[in-house]
């Protein structure tokens, strides 16, 4: 999440190299590089539930980002 703005974010399990466009835009990262080749999503669900937010908010960012397609998620999801 980018705390600054309140946002949903999926940089935490996004490949680099975009130069963080999305924040520099005031908007959530919504993994325009795809996902990392094994993404901790239970580390980044621990962190969206500090933040006050669900399992299924979560499961929702990654299906409309990611489809689901690298392994782990599909797993995930």
């Amino acid at each position: 999440m980018v705390v600054a703005y309140g946002l949903l974010c999926l940089g935490p399990v996004t490949v680099a190299g975009c130069g963080a466009l999305c924040p520099s835009y005031k908007r959530g990262c919504y993994g325009c590089y795809g996902p990392v080749e094994k993404p901790d999503l239970q580390a980044l669900l621990e962190g969206y539930r500090r933040l006050g937010l669900s399992e299924e908010t979560l499961r929702e960012l990654l299906q409309v980002s990611f489809n689901g397609y690298n392994k782990s998620i599909r797993e995930w999801l």
